[in-house]
């Protein structure tokens, strides 16, 4: 493991504070309070859980199990609901624009360390996005 400096780490410190500070951050922050806050979106969060959880178990068995289409149907019809409604749809875009600013920064990062060194373009998937 390397071991950094106090320099560095306060560095790293700043950084994240000026990443929090950022307006996307921010706004990301208020959609997400206001999702919380929404009955709505709980009731629809709530649906698509169930109507997830349902398709899942009937996808076990595919087209062999009985009400396999209906699940499909009512767990696409529960995610379109759901990430359609406004406050979904401005949290979403909050966190794609987060994502972009934060990979900008560990390629920034990455190309000021070695040209050699590559950055996956796809930290959702590390940030269980």
């Amino acid at each position: 493991m390397i071991k950094l400096d106090n320099d560095v780490i306060n560095k790293v410190y700043d950084l994240i504070d000026e990443i929090k500070s950022h307006q996307t951050y921010v706004d990301m922050k208020d959609a997400k309070a206001a999702i919380d806050a929404s009955r709505e979106v709980r009731a629809l969060s709530e649906h698509f859980k169930k109507a997830e959880q349902a398709y899942n178990n009937a996808k076990q068995y595919g087209k062999h199990h009985p009400d396999f289409e209906r699940y499909k149907n009512t767990f696409q019809r529960a995610s379109r609901d759901l990430f359609s409604h406004p406050l979904v749809k401005k949290y979403k875009a909050n966190e794609r624009a987060l994502n972009q600013l934060l990979e900008h920064i560990s390629e920034q990062l990455a190309q000021s360390v070695s040209s050699t060194i590559k950055v996956d373009k796809d930290l959702a998937f590390y940030l269980g996005g």
